[in-house]
This record gives structure tokens, C-alpha cells and sequence, in this order.
């Protein structure tokens, strides 16, 4: 491979953002191949169709950035924005400059730039043309929101930039009342009771909210509630929703109706639900189907009823306009049956014309999603009344095929998935399936759907978990055809991600929650500290050799664990390493020394927790044990703790195990008690009763 070529590639991949290597776990430099580096560049939209290609794709890129005459994106911290940066040629007629600043507001700041009075930060000859760098001065004390400044040029045009005046901190933990909290976490698939027609409802919640507040509790939580695929393509996955600006239908309480339809689920819906809803598994098509049926005859009344009923839907459409394109995209596919990707250029460009799509189909997906907003609107309010806050989930990533990606095509890459390099626990690594974000294109579109989907979970969430933080910094892009040991990190503007979370987070009343778990770049936890974003503090994480348990720091949320990992009765006993070096997912050898590890680890763990005084000895039953973990837990600085309710009755069977599809049945697996069992079960409501006197009684010096 030629030198200068290389250095080259090397040069553009920086021009992009993209890394040449990385360090892995075992801290050993893992450098990226060319065909990586080149098929990454290419997704970026890089001029380049080879190594030899690459030293003219540098001299393109440079022009190309030199030509930006202002960036996209500019943030202002507080109301002070660092001076705006200018590019401009040696060609540029003479005169003033024309700024121009838009307040979201309304109001309008207009100011003249003599361009002799600016210095030359920086000076560039390029294929013979000379390129200066300037600034320009934005007022003082922004109000906080999103502006628009606009600079004319002679002889240039005007550049626009985004001015993103935001807090330089999230809404913290002591804006909220009940700071030294507790809550529960159960998947919403998995939470059922004799009301519930095949998995949980928004209504679930409400009444989970409610009985978590008689015990003293104050946070529910649970996995994304996103649309998703039920049907065909199918993939219950809550982390590759079909959009993250729609709701999951499935999760409709179709008792509820719509206040004005009457109809409720027939004696035969009922009876086919019931027999679905035996299984350990739910089955999400069947649900699906059978829940569909009640709201296309709720859907049908509605529409057909007094004009005056619908008023509040049709504000609804009209303050929601990705609804009606959301429902026609989801009709198409229906009638269609196959990803968007294969459909007739004219529907792949977004020109659907009514005959594409059968209009009750699209007319049931708008009366879902206007119920869905309702449901959930009232779950909150609900739970709210009880004093309790929900905490959502944003994931990182949508379907390859779903609306998003039909939407705003131009803001996902072409021929990448995310994913994570290889662990300890992932040797091969893990391809999550998804597109990751253009970093260039979001920025160019001035973050607009980044903004929408923010706020649809922020309207509705107190506290809102952001999945794999590190990716608002890097994240792992695995080229088509490649697997995750040949992947490479392209980095993400973090500063102006960072400043919509903390303006949106002010905006909505929301703490921000980053998980933060796994490889942890140095960089990102002192950066999410700087923006008042909290971070996790899982206990199988923090099993530091003979010395027990971390500290439990003050600006984290607690648990023991995390729906991606075993229960804490599977994990003691070392099965989820089992299946895992069963399934070939761990090499032999490193199976062997994971589970050494893990017998030191749970050995410490009792013995900690027993030189504490939280256990009777160092051999307590696994029951004993989770009580004192969460009493350790309990005790801690943390402002709350999260307790997976499926651990108090020492559930072995995960939720998910990473890095699986075939192996093991993600996503599916149904609590093995209903609401109403586990809700009235000793061993539940004494763990609970701890977790509060411990909360409540202690002045959080863990």
C-alpha cells in the first residue's frame, strides 16, 4: 500500500470525522483497514472510489469546508455564543457585511460587519485561491431557544447558521421534589394482569404508578414504547422502532375507546386473547392482530360520528403534520408487503398518491396514534397525581426500513449498522441492525428531526433515559459486508447535541439520564457532568475485585442491573455465561476465565455486604443477598434507585441477551406473575418495604 496514499486516506478520514483507530478493551491499539476507512468515507458521501482517489478527495474536502462560509450550527452556553467563524476567499467584493439575527421570539437584531476591522485568525492557499478566517460578534445575553443568524456577503450571498442558546446544564435531580427516591422497572410486553389483553397497556402503567406510590415509591420505568413492526416485516424490538416520533399501538388500552365510541373488545376477541395469553412468550402478532380488530371498529364509529367529536383530532393533525405521512407510509407498506428500499421510485422519493394505499388503513394509523397520545397523556397525569414520575426511554436507533428512514433519507447513512467493537462479553462484537445518523447531514438540517424527537418523548417523560450516551460523542459504524471486529468510530458534534438535551430538558421539566455503561471513552462522563446529565451506577459493574462495591456516586441512578443483563439470580449462579459459551458466543477460554471472574466477583460481593452488616454471613441465599444489595443500594447518595421487579421473585430468564437474534427469544418473554399476583407477594412487598426505609431513613453516606 503506497505511503502517500495512505497518509492521504488517513488525512480524509480526520477531514470526516472518522477515526483511524481505536483502543479496545484489553487496551491494545486496534488500527482501522483501508476498505473500512474507505467504505465509511464513501457513506459520508467522500468523493472517493479508492486508495488512489484519496489525495484528490482531501484537496475536494478542504475546498468544500473552506467554502462553508459559516458553520450550520453555532451554540451560545448560557446566552454567550463564542464569535461566529467566517470563511471567505480573496475574491470577495468590497463593503460592509449585513448581519442579521432572528430571536425565536420574533424579535430581529440587525448590525454592520466592516470586514477591515476583523483580523485574520487563519490564512489558506488552496489549488490557488487565498481563504481567510474572520469572526463576527453575536450580542450578549441570548435569550435561551433556537435563532437564526444570517450574514450577506458582497459578492457571496448570505450564510445561515443555527444559534442554539441553551443552559449549560439539564434540569437536575434537585429541581425535582423527592429527590432520594425509589422506583420499579418492568418491560411493558411483559407486564400483564386479568385486564390486559396479551401484554400491558398505558394503563398498566398508570396502575403501576399508583400501587408504587402506595408503597412509597416514586419513579416507574420501563424499555422504549415506540412503534414497531408486528406484522410483516416483524420485529418487536423496542430499540428498533419503526419511528421515534410514533407511538406503539399495541400498548392502546382498547377498553378505553376514544370517550365517544362505544366499542369494546367482543366475547371472541376476548377468549382468543386469553388463550394467547397463557404462554411464557407473548405473542405479538396475534395481540396485534386481535387489538387491531377493536380499534378499526372504534376507528370506523369515530369517523363516522358528529363532526364536532373530531375537533380535537383534527388539531391534533394539524400540530402533528409527520402523522399523516406516518400514516400513509405505514398503509403502503401494509398493502405492499415488503421494505420501503424495494418499493417503485416515485413511493421511495415520498410521492404517494391516495391510490397507493388503502385509506382505511391509513386512517386507523392516525386514530391510533391520536389515542396513543391521549393514553399516554393521561398515564402521566395520572401517575403524576400519585406523585410519581415516568422514566421513558429514547433509543439510539430506528429501522432500517421504518418511517424515519423513508422520511429523511439524506439524514442516514448508506451501507452502515451500528454496533459496538468486541468485549468480554461480545467477543465477535455485536451489529445492532440499524443506519446510524449522517453527522453532517443533522447538522445541515439544522437538527430538525433530532429536535422532533426529543420533544416527543420530552412532553411525556420526567426523566428520560438516552441510550449508549457516548454515542452524542462517537459511535461504532460497521461497514456492509464487514463484521464488528472491522468497524471504526465516526465522531458526532457533541457540543451542540449536549445543547439541544439541556435546552429541551429545561423546556419540558425532564432530568436526562445518559446510559453510560460498557467501553466509556475518558472524554464523556466529565462532559455529561458539565451538562448536569446523570449517568447509571449498575452494581455488576462496579464489582471491584476483593475491595466489594464502588461508592455510589451522588449523580447517578442506581440498580443492580439492566434489562441487557442476567438477573441477579441467573447471574450468581454464572447460567448467562453458560448459555453463552454454549451458543458460541464466548470462545472456550474465555468462557472459562468469565466465569472465575464471576466467582470472585459474587465471593466479594457477599463478603462486602456482609462485613457491612447488611447479610446474617457471607453465605446468604440469593434472596438475602439481593435484600442487602438493595439495602446497600438504598443507603446510597444516589438520588434514585431502580429496582427490576422481576429480580424480587429470582427470575433466571433475561429480557434480552446482546449480541443474539436466533439463540434466544429478545423481547418476547412474558413476567412470569401478573400485576395482580406480584403486587400482593411477601417477598415483593418486603424487598419494597426495605428499599424505602433505607431511602427515607438514611442520610445517603454510603
Amino acid at each position: 500500500m503506497p505511503g502517500s496514499a495512505t497518509n492521504s486516506l488517513q488525512e480524509l478520514a480526520s477531514l470526516y470525522g472518522v477515526q483511524t483507530a481505536y483502543y479496545g478493551v484489553d487496551h491494545k491499539r486496534r488500527p482501522a483497514s483501508a476498505e473500512a476507512l474507505l467504505a465509511v468515507l464513501i457513506s459520508l458521501g467522500a468523493p472517493v472510489q479508492g486508495l488512489n482517489s484519496a489525495p484528490d478527495a482531501v484537496r475536494q474536502r478542504q475546498q468544500e469546508l473552506w467554502r462553508c462560509v459559516t458553520e450550520p450550527v453555532v451554540v451560545a452556553w448560557d446566552g454567550e455564543s463564542d464569535p461566529v467563524l467566517v470563511r471567505v476567499s480573496g475574491k470577495i467584493s468590497a463593503g460592509r457585511w449585513e448581519a442579521r439575527l432572528e430571536l425565536e421570539n420574533g424579535e430581529v437584531q440587525e448590525w454592520l460587519v466592516d470586514p477591515s476591522d476583523l483580523a485574520d485568525l487563519e490564512r489558506l492557499r488552496l489549488d490557488g485561491e487565498e481563504y481567510f478566517l474572520k469572526s463576527v460578534e453575536l450580542p450578549s445575553s441570548l435569550p435561551l431557544g433556537y435563532h437564526r443568524f444570517h450574514l450577506t456577503i458582497p459578492g457571496i450571498g448570505t450564510a445561515e447558521s443555527l444559534v442554539i442558546s441553551a443552559p449549560s446544564k439539564a434540569l437536575s435531580w434537585g429541581d425535582k421534589p423527592n429527590v432520594r427516591g425509589w422506583g420499579v422497572f418492568l418491560p411493558l410486553y411483559a407486564l400483564h394482569s386479568d385486564r390486559t389483553l396479551g401484554t400491558g397497556d398505558f394503563t398498566s402503567l398508570a396502575e403501576l404508578a399508583e400501587w408504587v406510590s402506595g408503597l412509597g415509591g416514586n419513579m416507574v420505568g420501563t424499555l422504549p414504547l415506540l412503534a414497531t413492526y408486528l406484522d410483516e416485516p416483524f420485529d418487536p424490538s423496542p430499540y428498533s422502532p419503526v419511528s421515534r416520533l410514533m407511538w406503539n399501538e399495541l400498548y392502546l388500552d382498547v377498553g378505553l375507546g376514544d370517550s365517544i365510541s362505544q366499542s369494546s373488545p367482543s366475547s371472541d376477541v376476548l377468549d382468543r386473547t386469553k388463550a394467547t395469553a397463557n404462554g411464557p412468550l407473548v405473542d405479538y402478532q396475534e395481540t396485534a392482530a386481535l387489538k387491531r380488530r377493536v380499534l378499526e371498529s372504534q376507528a370506523t364509529d369515530f369517523y363516522s360520528g358528529d363532526s364536532r367529536t373530531k375537533k380535537g383530532f383534527l388539531r391534533f393533525l394539524a400540530e402533528n403534520p409527520e402523522i399523516e405521512r406516518y400514516a400513509e407510509f405505514r398503509a403502503v407498506m401494509e398493502r405492499r408487503r415488503e421494505a420501503w428500499q424495494h418499493w417503485p421510485a416515485r413511493l421511495r422519493s415520498g410521492a404517494i398518491q391516495p391510490n397507493d394505499f388503502d385509506p382505511d388503513a391509513c386512517r386507523y394509523h392516525q386514530y391510533a396514534q391520536w389515542l396513543a397520545e391521549k393514553q399516554i397523556d393521561g398515564m402521566t397525569s395520572r401517575a403524576s397525581q400519585n406523585g410519581v414520575a415516568m422514566y421513558l426511554d429514547l433509543p439510539l436507533g430506528v429501522h432500517p426500513a421504518g418511517f424515519d428512514t423513508w422520511r429523511w433519507p439524506d439524514q442516514f447513512t448508506q451501507g452502515i449498522q451500528a454496533g459496538a467493537p468486541p468485549d468480554l462479553f461480545s467477543t465477535k462484537g455485536q451489529m445492532w441492525g440499524f443506519p446510524p445518523i449522517h453527522p453532517q447531514k443533522m447538522r445541515e438540517d439544522r437538527y430538525d428531526y433530532v429536535i422532533q424527537y426529543m420533544r416527543h418523548h420530552l412532553r411525556h417523560a420526567d426523566v428520560l433515559r438516552v441510550d449508549h450516551v457516548m454515542g452524542l460523542h462517537r459511535l461504532f459504524w460497521v461497514p456492509q459486508g464487514m463484521d464488528a471486529r472491522q468497524g471504526v468510530y465516526a465522531r458526532y458534534p457533541a457540543d451542540e447535541l449536549y445543547a439541544i438535551l439541556t435546552l429541551e430538558s429545561k423546556r419540558h421539566n425532564t432530568v436526562i439520564v445518559g446510559e453510560d455503561l460498557g467501553a466509556v471513552p475518558r472524554y464523556v462522563r466529565p462532559a455529561m457532568k458539565r451538562h448536569g446529565i446523570k449517568g447509571l451506577y449498575v452494581s455488576y459493574l462496579e464489582m471491584k475485585g476483593a475491595s466489594g462495591l464502588r461508592k455510589v456516586p451522588s449523580n447517578s441512578m442506581a440498580s443492580v442491573n439492566t434489562h441487557d443483563m442476567a438477573p441477579f439470580a441467573a447471574f450468581l449462579k454464572g447460567s448467562d455465561l453458560n448459555f453463552r459459551i454454549d451458543k458460541g458466543l464466548l470462545e472456550p477460554e474465555q468462557g472459562e476465565e468469565a466465569l472465575q471472574s464471576r466467582v470472585k466477583m459474587t465471593k466479594s460481593l457477599r463478603r462486602f455486604l456482609s462485613d457491612l452488616g447488611l447479610t446474617q454471613g457471607p453465605w446468604a441465599s440469593s434472596e438475602e443477598l439481593l435484600r442487602a444489595l438493595l439495602g446497600y443500594l438504598g443507603q446510597s447518595a444516589a438520588p434514585t434507585v431502580l429496582v427490576g421487579l422481576e429480580d424480587l421473585w429470582l427470575e433466571t430468564q433475561p429480557q434480552n441477551v446482546p449480541g443474539t437474534e436466533m439463540e434466544y427469544p429478545n423481547w418476547r418473554r412474558r413476567s412470569q406473575y401478573s400485576f395482580e399476583q406480584f403486587s400482593r407477594m411477601p417477598q415483593v412487598l418486603e424487598a419494597l418495604a426495605l428499599v424505602d426505609r433505607a431511602r427515607k431513613g438514611q442520610d445517603g453516606e454510603s
